[in-house]
């Protein structure tokens, strides 16, 4: 039976929230007897992250899931349908694009969690590399330039606030996934790589790491990391492939896939 917290005035009893569930994978939520109000977090899935090319560019890392929290009058003994979004597909290597993470919702009180998962990446050209919902694809590393090879940190989504009491003052969810790296540059003159490729960056919080490119001939792209879950984390790019030879036969990693969501619920 669930305790009953606050003080005592004139001989009213100041109820507040409790935990009462929470939901990694999908399912169904009943009100508990004698229960009246829910406060519930949802939380979106994070978006894959793109695959890396072949002879180009480093994939894109996949944006992190976003939520909300909001209160509800319910009924004791109601059931509600809980949805937790799944993570974005990874692109595969070559241009392929990484998909939106899903929504999470609680019935039809919560409809989506706000950014219903955060967008995702892509490879980018010769010169300009891809942008995802994370970080952004890592470029060609051109002999004699001074550009980096290496993707972008994603960015964390904010923490979730409340001032309301028994909830939390603070939730934090996924991060941005790191973008893929570009790859070593063969320099003729000096018959030797540089500016081998580096891994992208994490994004902060739970964000997933970004794959690292080819570091020498004939070694393709390694794929993105997964984004973490629960919490929505966006999935890391795939990391360009290299080889120095007339064909161009190596191959960039695939993207990491996106993290699945959560939903959290309290009870008053």
């Amino acid at each position: 039976m669930a305790r009953i917290l606050g003080t005592v005035s004139s001989g009213y009893v100041e109820q507040v929230y409790e935990l009462s569930q929470t939901f990694n994978t999908s399912g169904t939520y009943t009100v508990p007897a004698g229960k009246t109000q829910v406060a519930v977090i949802c939380i979106g899935a994070g978006g894959g992250g793109g695959g890396g090319a072949g002879h180009n560019m480093g994939g894109a890392g996949g944006g992190a899931g976003t939520g909300n929290i909001t209160e509800h009058s319910v009924t004791s003994g109601a059931n509600y349908t809980v949805t937790v979004g799944s993570g974005g597909n990874g692109g595969p290597w070559e241009n392929g694009t990484g998909n939106a993470g899903g929504a999470s919702s609680f019935g039809n009180l919560v409809s989506s969690a706000s950014g219903n998962g955060g967008g995702a990446g892509m490879p980018g050209s010769y010169n300009s590399p891809g942008n995802g919902g994370g970080g952004n694809g890592g470029r060609n590393a051109y002999v004699n330039d001074n550009n980096t090879a290496s993707g972008n940190s994603g960015n964390s989504a904010p923490a979730l606030g409340s001032n309301v009491a028994g909830l939390p003052t603070s939730v934090s969810y996924g991060g941005g996934g790191g973008a893929g790296s570009g790859s070593p540059i063969y320099d003729e003159n000096n018959q030797s790589y540089r500016r081998p490729g580096s891994p992208g960056g994490g994004g902060s919080d739970k964000g997933g790491a970004g794959g690292q490119g080819g570091l020498d001939r004939s070694n393709n792209g390694q794929p993105g990391s997964a984004g973490s879950a629960p919490g929505g984390g966006g999935g890391g790019g795939g990391g360009k492939g290299y080889t120095w030879t007339s064909n161009f036969s190596a191959s960039g990693g695939s993207g990491g896939a996106g993290g699945r969501g959560q939903v959290i619920v309290y009870v008053k």
